[in-house]
């Protein structure tokens, strides 16, 4: 397993990995273990304890947690390879947001739009350092790579199996500091599976989510009156989406895109759009508690685990 690359394992410089499922593009930002929001009239601002949301610890919760394990993972690697005599950085410097519904449909309040426009309000963690550390020296580099990851034959292929046991995805192993690494942080190869069996299980749980908010018939009605309420300000954009992934120009943000942003703001406010979103995400995350709840809590509690252990470890 390439635990030298990206935070995702997806590439290294000897190959690549089968990547995790990702999360649909409605991705949220969101803090420790909130499950509730409100609608405020006016406000694109929740408060707590109205609108139940009980989905929200895998789908905003999702890049902290992931974050985490990843930074264990590496920190991990670290002491092994320097033991071996090489430099490895661990990187992951920055914090990863959570991505509660404000975030992953990007709602925005007109002063936030005046100040960002559409443009990106968090940084992703960096990577910081692995490749960019590879000695040069093709001898060296074997070496390293040897330290990193074992000889070639310690290379092998597991199975990624859900719970009626059928293969969802592979997931390559190597030995070296890697091995150690997921001694280290899961106890074993078997355990690190496990984890990565439910980290697929609840992305497509989350997926479904998504899909049937996408689907829900009050998105689109509240989505006809955005754009009704756009059009009357002189803008022409059948979704939200169309003004967010629209062509503006650099340096960003132009007056042109936050004239847009901040009219694009009152617009949801005006119709109820952003209600309209978390009442369709309350109703869809609701559904996939009723299908999944024994399989979600017992899942959520793996996950609780392996959290609280990584925390210790590093607290």
């Amino acid at each position: 397993m390439c635990l030298a690359a990206t935070a995702s394992f997806n590439s290294c410089a000897t190959g690549s990995e089968t990547a995790p499922v990702t999360l649909p593009d409605h991705r949220p930002e969101i803090g420790p273990t909130d499950t509730t929001t409100s609608i405020a009239p006016g406000s694109s601002q929740p408060r707590a304890n109205s609108v139940d949301l009980p989905l929200e610890w895998v789908i905003a919760d999702y890049p902290i947690f992931s974050l985490q394990v990843q930074r264990a993972l590496r920190a991990a690697i670290q002491p092994c390879m320097e033991s071996a005599g090489f430099d490895y950085n661990v990187g992951l410097t920055e914090d990863a947001a959570r991505y509660d519904i404000d975030a992953r449909y990007r709602l925005r309040t007109p002063t936030e739009a005046l100040s960002l426009g559409y443009g990106l309000s968090a940084t992703r963690s960096e990577i910081a350092g692995t490749e960019a550390e590879f000695p040069s020296d093709p001898t060296e580099l074997a070496a390293y790579l040897v330290a990193l990851e074992g000889l070639p034959g310690d290379r092998r292929t597991e199975n990624v199996v859900d719970r009626e046991g059928q293969v969802i995805a592979t997931q390559d192993l190597t030995g070296g500091c890697s091995e150690q690494a997921i001694a280290s942080v899961f106890g074993s190869d078997e355990a690190y599976l496990n984890y990565l069996s439910d980290d697929y299980w609840i992305q497509r749980v989350a997926g479904e989510s998504s899909q049937r908010v996408a689907s829900d018939p009050a998105i689109g009605d509240a989505t006809s009156a955005w754009s009704d309420c756009m059009a009357a300000h002189g803008y022409t954009f059948a979704n939200p989406t169309e003004a967010i992934a629209a062509q503006w120009p650099d340096p960003r943000p132009t007056q042109d895109e936050i004239e847009t942003a901040v009219q694009d703001a009152e617009c949801k406010v005006d119709t109820g759009y952003r209600d309209a979103i978390v009442l369709a995400e309350s109703r869809s995350q609701t559904e996939a508690t009723s299908e999944y709840g024994p399989q979600l809590g017992e899942v959520r509690a793996r996950r609780e685990q392996i959290s609280q252990s990584l925390a210790g470890d590093t607290g």
